[in-house]
């Protein structure tokens, strides 16, 4: 497992948002790594990217090294330490937040933005999925590779087709073959993966796959003991997720495999759902409540904190199906706040405040963000919400858009990863799906709103 507790105090050195009690050794070498040579430019060509990171893989876990062989910390060792400093100082702008989108996204987006493609790429996989790099390979994995993007890659246990794999029998043993498999798929990748199970588990608990179960079904009565006040259902969560993070580190050894090789190039992201799904008040509750508490799995467990926030009005055959925040930062702020024990920059803490148990250090991610395109827009086809004859330039989706780049930059410094969510989810009023998706001609001031941001040093890692 990574450590980046590390990489975030890096990033708040270098862009001096926060005072880190760092030793004046740590802070000289430091800002000199970023000023002038970045100690992850293994090919001394001014730039961290994949072609150094090419060079770290290819001596990962060797031993009496030098720099230009992948040792970025000088101890002669190429280890999981090394690959954080290159996550650090990857890009031309190290100080910067990573900024990507869903399956590698429009070609004309990043064109738009002047930009090459983006830092990071969103992919999801189902259980029995396969995520491994195939070099040469034209699945989305090995694409992501080559195209020198970090994948933030979730996977859940949703298989096409057929009932959601139940997180009791995950814990309980069922599936650790395949779990361990999986985890060998994953050390194929050459670099870091951000890696998240189950995303928004408390939508597949309560509205998406339902992965609970009910008498009859396998595994039924075999649940772990909850804590009072916690929900069975994240309980079930929290004690899967430990189970596959167990198998992956080897913690668990469930093929007796000798040696048990942990997949210790991956970056653990818990990721709640903030929005569609909740609104309002309701998402102040969840996070300052026990709520949050409870599906949490514990800082031994996790690298990274993360949530999603959406907002979108749509209309499907005259009716109105609404979700989420209405601006990035109010959907954001409960989040952060739970997550930091600090308030947004030039806002204050609530006092009844319950903020997350362990470290309130850790980086911030919202791996998945967006709005709809066309405000409130009646769709004709309701077999089609995305058909919309002669769209209007609505300016709402702009304007959201502009807004939650600049809250980023100037409110939410703890946030150093965010992905566009460039597709479509469902409304919990109707069932109708509703677009978040990205197009310069479906709506070309939300599309260049998003280019500039994409645009923006701050957010071009």
């Amino acid at each position: 497992m990574w450590r980046p507790k590390h990489h975030y105090h890096f990033n708040l050195i270098t862009i001096g948002f926060i005072a880190v009690a760092l030793s004046l050794y740590a802070i000289f070498r430091i800002f000199f790594s970023h000023a002038s040579t970045a100690n992850a430019d293994f090919n001394n060509d001014g730039t961290v990217d994949v072609r150094d990171l090419t060079i770290l893989a290819a001596h990962f876990r060797q031993t009496s090294l030098s720099q230009a062989q992948g040792d970025a910390d000088g101890n002669g060792t190429v280890d999981i330490q090394d690959y954080s400093i290159l996550a650090l100082e990857w890009g031309t702008n190290p100080s910067a937040v990573y900024f990507g989108d869903l399956n590698n996204g429009p070609a004309d987006l990043a064109a738009a933005s002047g930009r090459v493609h983006f830092d990071t790429v969103r992919l999801f996989a189902q259980w029995t999925d396969s995520i491994m790099n195939t070099p040469g390979g034209n699945d989305k994995y090995s694409k992501a590779v080559r195209n020198g993007l970090i994948p933030i890659i979730s996977w859940s246990p949703d298989i096409a087709s057929t009932p959601p794999v139940s997180w009791v029998p995950i814990y309980d043993g069922d599936d650790d073959a395949q779990i361990y498999q999986q985890s060998q798929h994953l050390q194929t990748f050459p670099g870091p993966v951000y890696f998240i199970f189950q995303h928004e588990p408390t939508t597949a608990a309560n509205a998406e796959s339902k992965p609970i179960l009910t008498p009859g079904d396998p595994g039924y009565g075999k649940q772990v003991s909850c804590p009072a006040g916690y929900s069975p259902q994240s309980c079930d969560y929290v004690a899967a997720y430990k189970h596959i993070h167990d198998i992956f580190t080897c913690a668990i050894n469930p093929t007796n495999a000798n040696p048990c090789k942990p997949a210790d190039n991956l970056i653990w992201v818990w990721d709640m759902a903030e929005t569609p799904y909740l609104s309002g008040s309701q998402i102040t509750n969840f996070w300052n409540s026990s709520d949050a508490a409870g599906w949490y799995p514990g800082d031994s467990y996790v690298d990274w904190v993360a949530a999603e926030d959406f907002f979108f009005a749509c209309k499907v055959s005259g009716t109105l199906n609404y979700g989420g925040s209405n601006s990035f930062l109010s959907g954001a702020t409960p989040f952060y706040e739970w997550a930091t024990d600090t308030a947004p920059v030039g806002g204050s803490l609530p006092t009844d405040l319950v903020p997350k148990e362990g470290s309130t250090s850790m980086p911030l991610m919202i791996p998945a963000f967006g709005t709809d395109p066309v405000f409130a827009i009646d769709r004709t086809d309701p077999n089609n919400p995305m058909l919309i004859p002669n769209p209007p330039n609505d300016t709402q989706a702009a304007s959201w858009i502009t807004a939650a780049a600049s809250d980023l930059e100037t409110k939410l410094p703890r946030i150093r990863a965010v992905g566009y969510y460039d597709s479509t989810y469902s409304s919990t009023n109707t069932g109708a799906t509703c677009p978040a998706t990205i197009s310069s001609s479906l709506n070309p001031a939300m599309f260049n709103a998003l280019a500039a941001m994409a645009a923006n040093p701050y957010f071009n890692h």
